[in-house]
Order: structure tokens, then C-alpha cells, then sequence
């Protein structure tokens, strides 16, 4: 699904902005909101971001691969 998040955390290394879903800044509602009526109109937008970020995820945050990193820390 397409996502609108907040530049906060971790999140920015998961959603790049335009590409794969929207990041706006903390608190700031008109842009949140202006961006949830963008992906409300615009199917093809929604499509598209969307499989963007699916493809994110499964190339860089699979199960697998979380395993791998979360074990090297350990290591």
C-alpha cells in the first residue's frame, strides 16, 4: 500500500519521498492531509507508489536479510 509517513526514526531509510511513498514533516497537518487527498484521487499514483514500496521491501527488508543484519550487530 502506499504510505505517507514523518521524517522521524527510521522511517526515511524505508520511504523515499516521490518514490515509493510521501514523507512530510512532524506535525505539520495540512501537508499531511494534502497528501492522503493526492493518493485519495489519483489510482494510478496509488499503484505505483505502492509497488514501489513493495519492491523496497523485498529487496531490502526481507526476512532474511533482517536476520543477517540483526545477527551481524550481535556478532
Amino acid at each position: 500500500l502506499p504510505t505517507v509517513a514523518s521524517f522521524v526514526g527510521g522511517i526515511p531509510e524505508i520511504i523515499t519521498n516521490n518514490e515509493n511513498g510521501f514523507l512530510v514533516e512532524p506535525e505539520n497537518s495540512s501537508v499531511l492531509a494534502g497528501k492522503l487527498q493526492l493518493l485519495i484521487r489519483d489510482n494510478e499514483l496509488r499503484k505505483r507508489l505502492g509497488k514501489n514500496l513493495k519492491k523496497t521491501i523485498t529487496e531490502r527488508f526481507s526476512r532474511e536479510q533482517m536476520l543477517d543484519k540483526t545477527f551481524a550487530n550481535y556478532q
